[in-house]
């Protein structure tokens, strides 16, 4: 169940306390887990004795864009914006080393707050088996905004995946249940009644568990040809997959919709869960191009893993554009899916 934050009359501010300080309290919210980490935060820079490639990202959370204050606590908050790093990390085959945190704050934010969205961060980066390595703090003129550089590491003889492998007649792979997260979105616009499905969503929206260590595990086995975090939407990303290939992609309507909860969530909303599942966007999950002669190692490694995958098409000849069937129907897949100028 979701909490929200609640504000105290007369709490302390960051513009109460400055700068220092405030820093300070951050600090002591953290740990470190790196023990190959030889400097940490609180100096100019962290130091970190990396061996293999090392793979860069970074993504931000702003307030009244990515979230709304009163839909999710700071805890989870900073859990998420953790998450949503790691997930680009996991995409590439790279194992999390480390993220840095900037964060821009209000001079009214309350400092529990600031201290709850702290241990968050902390939470998020140990789910990942690292740390927080270090970041920044300024003011905002009146929204949060939280933007987080992930450093990652491709271990040694493996070779990072990108999403521009994929070729014909492979399969078209997802883990978790895409949809979900924007049937949550959805949810907090319009109000709902809560069953165990709609706190599934809800669940899936605020607090993402990318499947990290499985991407990196699949690709040191050199089990998928090409992959993608379809946080944007799993048309936009499927889209740009096959752009980046030279393919294009079949999909099955029955396989795509296979999840009970989101179309239990849909008939409440009253919308196709075709729709949510192409275009919902929030959910930090891998879509991958996975030969035939891979699919059972693919598909027990998930097993163990604890990662649900399913297959829901293959990957076709360019020219026959992407698209689903339905019904024996062939349709057009829209490009539905996040974005932030549109």
């Amino acid at each position: 169940m979701f909490q929200r934050w609640v504000t105290e009359v007369g709490c302390l501010t960051v513009s109460d306390l400055g700068e220092i300080e405030l820093v300070e309290r951050i600090l002591d919210k953290l740990s470190v887990l790196n023990s190959d980490l030889q400097i940490g935060p609180g100096d100019d820079a962290a130091v970190l004795e990396i061996g293999g490639s090392v793979v860069l990202t970074t993504d931000s959370q702003h307030e009244g864009i990515h979230y709304c204050a009163e839909w999710i606590a700071p805890e989870v908050l900073g859990r998420r914006a953790i998450a949503v790093n790691a997930s680009d990390l996991g995409a590439m085959g790279a194992r999390p080393r480390g993220f840095l945190v900037a964060l821009a704050l209000p001079t009214s934010t309350e400092l529990d707050w600031v201290v709850s969205l702290a241990e968050g961060l902390r939470q998020g980066a140990e789910r990942f088996g690292t740390s927080i390595l270090g970041g920044d703090v300024a003011a905002a003129a009146d929204r949060v905004s939280i933007n987080v550089t992930a450093l990652g590491e491709i271990e040694e003889g493996t070779e990072p995946v990108e999403r521009g492998g994929a070729t014909e007649g492979t399969w078209c792979f997802v883990t978790g249940w895409p949809g979900r997260a924007g049937a949550a979105r959805r949810m907090f616009r319009t109000g709902y009644k809560s069953s165990s499905a709609f706190e599934a969503c809800i669940d899936a929206f605020l607090d993402p568990r990318p499947p990290v260590t499985f991407g990196g595990r699949i690709a040191s086995q050199g089990l998928v040809r090409a992959m993608i975090d379809i946080s944007d939407g799993l048309a936009v990303d499927l889209e740009r997959m096959c752009l980046a290939s030279g393919v294009g992609a079949r999909l099955d309507a029955e396989m795509l919709v296979a999840d009970t909860v989101l179309i239990d969530v849909a008939a409440g909303l009253d919308i196709d869960p075709i729709k949510l599942v192409l275009g919902g966007g929030e959910d930090y999950e891998l879509l991958c191009s996975v030969a035939n002669e891979k699919a059972q190692t693919f598909r027990a490694l998930a097993a163990e893993e604890g990662v649900e995958v399913r297959a829901i098409g293959r990957f076709v000849a360019a020219d026959e554009g992407v698209t689903f069937v339905r019904a024996g129907e062939v349709e057009t897949i829209s490009r539905d899916g996040w974005d932030h100028f549109a």
